[in-house]
């Protein structure tokens, strides 16, 4: 270890103004870009780094943050997420060695989260925007492989035109989906999220904090009494709506199922006077950029994603 930088777990008593200036600097280079906040609590804290020189905070690594932990009886293929953030003061973005630092300190740590959780491939992501490169090179740097990179979306709701549908199954429906119980989310889970998706598998943790948002959506697509698709849509405080899935078993694909639900969202939302609307789409899902794009939807953010199993 250098005897220039040192790597401390964060101690908001010791480092809060090191962490406000360092946030000052970083959201000034990057208006836009991904910083995460430290937390509130010193439960948090524990998965937070520091970077010092000379006792001053020159960069920060984490919050090293579950996204996904499956429980146990879930499919192989639905696997753990780990994400983590690193940001450096400007002056330091070029300075490999803090950069190593950090990634070191949050690595480790997730590996030890790691070891609580059950036998499923357990995956250590990053995301950065594209404006973002140094962090990019990091990752790179750090091989970490790129993997599921994203487009943010939006589209205006303000006078917006529906587009016409019309399923191809004469008996399939759109209804609210009521997940009111365990036993009902658990449901939900093995009957969408562990069909229809191979990766990005959302768990019950995300799946009860998406219930508790200002504004929960959630509906089913039938065919008869078969779910056969489910859209979901959060919204919180002052931030847009965001669709979080748009899910549709694989021989209900191409079917007007997916438009049917979108449409019921925006109707719904329109009528709660929002006027717009944002989601994330993996950059290699071009059938559901295009159906997207149909919708209205226009590409403002590419987020590069990286990732090693752990």
């Amino acid at each position: 270890m250098s005897l220039e930088f040192t790597i401390e777990t964060l101690d908001m008593a010791k480092h809060k103004d090191g962490i406000i200036n360092l946030w000052k600097s970083v959201t000034r280079r990057y208006p836009n870009g991904i910083y995460w906040y430290h937390g509130d609590t010193k439960e948090q804290w524990k998965n937070v780094f520091v970077c010092l020189e000379d006792n001053r905070v020159i960069g920060k690594g984490g919050q090293v943050m579950v996204m996904y932990e499956q429980s146990h009886d879930a499919p192989k293929h639905a696997e753990h997420r780990v994400f983590h953030n690193i940001r450096v003061l400007p002056e330091y973005e070029n300075n490999n060695e803090v950069l190593h630092m950090l990634y070191k300190a949050v690595y480790t740590r997730a590996v030890e989260i790691r070891r609580s959780f059950s036998d499923n491939k357990c995956q250590f992501c990053v995301g950065n925007y594209l404006e973002e490169s140094v962090y990019n090179e990091m990752a790179e740097r750090e091989h970490l492989n790129e993997h599921n990179s994203l487009y943010h979306m939006s589209v205006s709701l303000d006078g917006y035109e529906f587009l016409p549908h019309q399923v191809s199954e004469p008996t399939l429906y759109i209804k609210e989906l009521s997940i009111k119980t365990n036993e009902d989310r658990k449901q939900y889970l093995a009957d969408i999220e562990w069909k229809c998706y191979s990766d990005d598998i959302m768990d019950m943790n995300s799946l009860l904090g998406y219930i508790e948002s200002d504004l929960f959506m959630l509906y089913g697509a039938f065919e008869n009494e078969k779910l056969v698709g489910a859209i979901m849509a959060v919204q919180d405080d002052d931030d847009s709506p965001e669709i979080m899935s748009v899910a549709v078993l694989d021989s209900y694909r191409r079917s007007g199922c997916a438009t049917a639900m979108i449409n019921k969202v925006f109707r719904e939302l329109v009528q709660r006077g929002f006027d717009s609307a944002e989601l994330t789409v993996f950059k290699d899902n071009i059938p559901a950029i295009n159906l997207y794009q149909k919708h209205g939807f226009n590409i403002d953010e590419e987020e590069h994603r990286y990732m090693i199993h752990i």
